[in-house]
């Protein structure tokens, strides 16, 4: 019996371990962006007609102002594509902040360049289309020099 116990506690602790490393692991993924390669990853994720992002809020750390990044809008890999007139539309003046952006090839990529000099939150919304022609569209944030 005493053996029986020491190999549930030991699930437990190796359960408690593996948890604990799952969530060090999100926050860190949670920004979407890499300091070291200067760029900021979005997944656009769709289920039916509703749209979320993963991250839903970007943010650029405060330690890198006046640094460029570029993020990418990622479409899921079938069913979705950039039509003519989609894309990622900022809804607020942005003052030269976002420059250079563009559908990349296969139109399931978009890149935008922050320029990372203002501090602010920046609404946006991306539209793209299915392949039946439907429009899709969501609104996430962009946070520049953020403190974290």
């Amino acid at each position: 019996m005493a053996f029986e116990k020491r190999c549930v506690l030991l699930s437990v602790v190796m359960l408690t371990a593996a948890a604990a490393m799952t969530a060090s692991s999100v926050a860190v993924a949670a920004t979407g962006c890499s300091t070291s390669t200067k760029k900021c990853s979005v997944e656009v994720l769709v289920a039916g007609t509703a749209v979320t992002f993963d991250p839903d809020v970007t943010h650029i750390k405060q330690s890198e102002l006046g640094t460029k990044y570029k993020i990418f809008f990622n479409l899921p890999k079938t069913g979705y594509k950039f039509q003519k007139g989609d894309g990622v539309f900022f809804k607020d003046p942005v003052n030269g902040e976002f420059v250079s952006c563009g559908v990349l090839t296969g139109k399931k990529k978009w890149r935008c360049t922050d320029n990372n000099t203002v501090l602010g939150k920046y609404r946006y919304k991306v539209t793209f289309h299915d392949t039946a022609g439907s429009p899709l569209m969501g609104d996430p944030v962009i946070t520049n020099i953020d403190t974290h």
